[in-house]
């Protein structure tokens, strides 16, 4: 069952980028290919937490944080909706950061969230070299 599992969370990961294009398409209203490029070459760390809250993936492979006390964690078990945090300090790197988190469910379970974390500071140098 772990074997599975694993299985699942390495090839699921994959579409998170997809997912974060999803969003933010909905999102803004010009044009949405330049965002997820944009986006996509700030994320910094994706992971996966459980129904708790609970990392139990990040592609660092190091410091599973519980993230079940951050809005972007509550609100997307609250809803069932993808979530864009406010600008946070990341529990992982201690960096200005948002969070793209997307629920997900087994049946009707909320199992936990795929989730994207943007470094707002090197998105800040681009902007002011």
């Amino acid at each position: 069952m772990l074997k599975q599992f694993s299985t699942y969370v390495k090839y699921s990961i994959y579409l998170v980028p997809f997912i974060i294009f999803l969003i933010l398409k909905n999102f803004f209203a010009f044009n949405s290919n330049l965002i997820y490029i944009f986006f996509l070459a700030y994320i910094f760390i994706l992971f996966i937490t459980d129904a708790s809250g609970q990392q139990i993936y990040n592609n660092l492979g190091q410091n599973l944080v519980n993230n079940s006390d951050r809005e972007y964690f509550k609100n997307s078990k609250k809803t069932g909706k993808a979530q864009i945090s406010n600008i946070i300090i990341s529990k992982v790197t201690n960096k200005l950061a948002i969070v793209i988190s997307v629920p997900y469910f087994k049946g009707d379970e909320f199992m936990g969230v795929f989730a994207a974390t943007i470094d707002m500071q090197a998105v800040s140098k681009c902007a002011y070299p």
